[in-house]
C-alpha cells in the first residue's frame, strides 16, 4: 500500500465542501404533465401510451380509469447516502436516459448538473417516500404486472417495437481473455442487465460465464450493459474529471443486440473486440478477485464481511501504487470516527474531513487500484498479480481485524508508503506485506500450475533482497528444500500458518515466537524456525 497525493483532497474539497447530510422528509405532490412531450410519445410505457393501447383491445373503460404507477424522474444527487438509498429501496436508477431504446456502446457516465450535483434519471413507485433526494418529473409511466403480458405487447406494437415471434429464454456468456494464462476463461459474477424502456431484467453470469433471462422479452433489440457490482463486490471507476462515477458501480453499454433469431448472446471481453481500457480492467478485476475468493474458500482464508468496494483509477491519478485499505469493511461506529480516519489516512484539513464526513460514510475503498488509458489492448499480467497481493490483504485484514489495520495503514500513509524500516509500525509493515506477497504467489501456482509459477519463482529470497521486509519467508516454513542450509522447516501450511494470525502479533518477532509456540510439540523445530527467521533479520 501506497500515499495518495494531495489531488484527492483538492478533487473532494472542491466538489463536496458546501454539501450537508440532509434530512428524509415527505414527497411533495408533483403534477402529471409530461415534461418531455416528444421523448414521451416514443416510449411505450408512457401512460398515455397504455391507455391507447387498452383502446385497442377494447377496453375504454379501463382506459379511462388507468392511472400513473410509476412517475419517470431525473435525480439530482448530492452524496452517495442518497445512491446507497434509492438502491436499497429498489429504485430502478441509471446515468443515462431510460426512455430510449437505441443506446451506443461505451461507458455509462454520469452527468452533473453543477459541481455539487449529479443526474442520475430512475423509475419512480408512485406513492415511494424518498425524503429531501431532490427529482424533476418528467412523464407518468404506466408498467403493467405479470399477468396484463397483453397489454404491454400491444403498447409496443402501437409504436411499431415488438417482434412478431415467441422465443426461447434468452442466454448467453461472457469470456475473459486472461493476459497470464493467455486463454479465454469465463467470468462469473457479471450483472448482465437487458433492458426494454421502463423495464430491466438483470442476471449473473454463473462459475461457467453463462446467463439466463427468463422472462418474456418483446422487442427484438433491447440493449445490454454489464455492471461490476454483485454481491461480494462493488468495482468502481475513479477520474479527475467526473467524481461522481464513484457514486455507481462501472456500467459498460454493450449496445443493442438483436436477438429475434434465438441465438445465444457470445460476450468476449479481450483486445479483438472489445477495446475499452476501463471493461479490460473491470473484467480483470473481477477475475482476479473470483480467482482469489474461490483459493480461500479451498483453504480456509476468511473474507471480509462487506461487500468489497474496489476504485479503478484512471491513469493512476492518486497514487502509482496499489493499496487494501479495507476502508469500507473497518467498523465505523460514529460520524467522528471516520472524520479522524480521514484527517489521520488521507492527510486532509478538518474541516474539509469533517464536511467529507457527510458525503462518504463508509463508502471509501477497500482495494485501490491504478489503470491505464492503455489498457484498451488488454491489461498486463502484472495487473492481475497485484490484485492477488491485495486480495491477500483483505484476508488478512479479516483474521486480525478492525484495530489492527488501522495502525497499519496509519503507518502507510504517515510515511509515504512502507517506511523505511525505522518507524515504530515497521514490524507490523514487514509481516504483512510479506504475508500478501507469498500467499499471492500460492494462489496464483494453485489456480496457474507449477509451469507458471515455479519453484523458483516463489521463492525469491533465498537471499534477502529487501532487508527488513521477508518476502518469501512464509513460502520458507512451507516448502521442502534441499539447497538453502538455513531453511530445515518444511511443511507448515499456508492455512496453519495463517491461523495463528491475531490482532496482537504485529511483528516477525512475535509471529516467530507464536510459530514456536503452536509447534513446541515438534522436536527441534524451535530452533529451526529461529534460523530461518534470523536469516531474514528477525
Amino acid at each position: 500500500m501506497k500515499k495518495g497525493n494531495i489531488l484527492f483532497s483538492i478533487i473532494f474539497s472542491i466538489l463536496f465542501i458546501a454539501c450537508q447530510p440532509q434530512e428524509i422528509q415527505k414527497k411533495q405532490n408533483v403534477s402529471l404533465t409530461p415534461k418531455i412531450e416528444e421523448s414521451a410519445k416514443r416510449n411505450p410505457y408512457y401512460l398515455e401510451n397504455m391507455r391507447k393501447a387498452l383502446l385497442v383491445m377494447g377496453e375504454q373503460e379501463q382506459a379511462e380509469k388507468l392511472e400513473a404507477t410509476h412517475l419517470y424522474v431525473k435525480f439530482s444527487v448530492q452524496t452517495s447516502d442518497e445512491v446507497a438509498f434509492l438502491m436499497k429501496n429498489n429504485i430502478d436508477i441509471s446515468s443515462t436516459p431510460l426512455d430510449i431504446l437505441k443506446e451506443e456502446k461505451g461507458d455509462k457516465v454520469i452527468r452533473s448538473t453543477n459541481r455539487n450535483e449529479a443526474e442520475l434519471y430512475g423509475i419512480l413507485p408512485i406513492n415511494k417516500q424518498i425524503g429531501a433526494i431532490k427529482y424533476e418529473l418528467l412523464y407518468p409511466l404506466y408498467i403493467p404486472n405479470a399477468a396484463q403480458f397483453e397489454l404491454e405487447q400491444n403498447a409496443f406494437k402501437l409504436l411499431g417495437l415488438a417482434t412478431q415471434n415467441e422465443r426461447e429464454p434468452q442466454k448467453g456468456n461472457i469470456v475473459f481473455y486472461d493476459p497470464i494464462s493467455h486463454e479465454n476463461k469465463p467470468l462469473q459474477g457479471v450483472k448482465v442487465v437487458l433492458r426494454e424502456f421502463a423495464k430491466k431484467q438483470e442476471v449473473f453470469t454463473d462459475q461457467n460465464g453463462q446467463f439466463v433471462f427468463e422472462k418474456r422479452i418483446i422487442t427484438p433489440n433491447p440493449s445490454f450493459s454489464l455492471v461490476f457490482d454483485n454481491g461480494y463486490s462493488e468495482i468502481r471507476n475513479f477520474t479527475v474529471d467526473n467524481i461522481f462515477e464513484l457514486f455507481l458501480p462501472i456500467n459498460y453499454q454493450l449496445g443493442n443486440i438483436n436477438i429475434q433469431s434465438g441465438n445465444d448472446i457470445s460476450i468476449a471481453i479481450n483486445p479483438n473486440e472489445n477495446t475499452n481500457a476501463l471493461l479490460q480492467t473491470a473484467a480483470a478485476t473481477l477475475s482476479a478477485l473470483n480467482i482469489h475468493r474461490k483459493f480461500s474458500e479451498e483453504n480456509g482464508y476468511f473474507k471480509p464481511q462487506k461487500k468489497m468496494n474496489i476504485w479503478l483509477a484512471k491513469d493512476a491519478i492518486l497514487s502509482t501504487s496499489y493499496a487494501a485499505p479495507m476502508l469500507r469493511n473497518i467498523a465505523v461506529a460514529k460520524l467522528g470516527n471516520i472524520k479522524l480516519l480521514l484527517q489521520n489516512l488521507f492527510g486532509l484539513p478538518a474541516p474539509i474531513a469533517n464536511s467529507l464526513s457527510h458525503i462518504v460514510k463508509n463508502d471509501l475503498p477497500d482495494i485501490y487500484a491504478p489503470y491505464y488509458s492503455s489498457y484498451n489492448l488488454g491489461v498486463n499480467p502484472g495487473f492481475m498479480e497485484a490484485l492477488l497481493h491485495e486480495f491477500s490483504h483483505s484476508v488478512h485484514f479479516t483474521k486480525v481485524g478492525t484495530d489492527f489495520w488501522t495502525t497499519y495503514i496509519q503507518h502507510i500513509y504517515a510515511n509515504g508508503g512502507y517506511g523505511d524500516g525505522t518507524q515504530p509500525q515497521s514490524g507490523l509493515v514487514a509481516m504483512s506485506e510479506s504475508w500478501a506477497e507469498d500467499l499471492s504467489l500460492q494462489c496464483a501456482r494453485w489456480y496457474y500450475g507449477e509451469l507458471l509459477y515455479t519453484d523458483v519463482f516463489l521463492d525469491i529470497n533465498t537471499t534477502p533482497a529487501y532487508s527488513w521486509i521477508p518476502w518469501g519467508i512464509y513460502y520458507d516454513l512451507f516448502d521442502d528444500s534441499n539447497s538453502e542450509p538455513w531453511d530445515e522447516v518444511s511443511n507448515i501450511g499456508f492455512k496453519q500458518m495463517y491461523s495463528i494470525f491475531n490482532n496482537e502479533i504485529n511483528t516477525p518477532q512475535k509471529y516467530k515466537e507464536a510459530l514456536k509456540a503452536n509447534f513446541d510439540q515438534v522436536p527441534g523445530i524451535e530452533q529451526k524456525i529461529e534460523t530461518i527467521f534470523n536469516h531474514y533479520g528477525f
